[in-house]
């Protein structure tokens, strides 16, 4: 595998990871509000500005990583 796309798809997996985070929280402990900060040490980024943010780098990264994947043996469209 080439640099670019394992970087690609590793942005892909942390960012999926931090979005699936956020979801988490948010059905375990419903008791929580999104709007409140990810950490105690700054007002932001809160806990809905990082699923967001989350979200969209892992759906970014996804497609540019199937954009420069060239292995050979995986179909074009994929």
């Amino acid at each position: 595998m080439k640099i670019i796309p394992a970087f690609f798809l590793a942005l892909f997996v942390f960012g999926m990871a931090g979005w699936l985070y956020v979801v988490g929280i948010q059905y375990f402990l419903d008791y929580t509000v999104l709007t409140a900060p990810l950490t105690h040490y700054s007002k932001w980024p809160r806990v809905d500005d990082f699923g967001v943010i989350c979200f969209i780098m892992a759906f970014i990264s996804l497609f540019i990583f199937i954009l420069t994947n060239t292995n050979d043996k995986m179909p074009k469209w994929l």
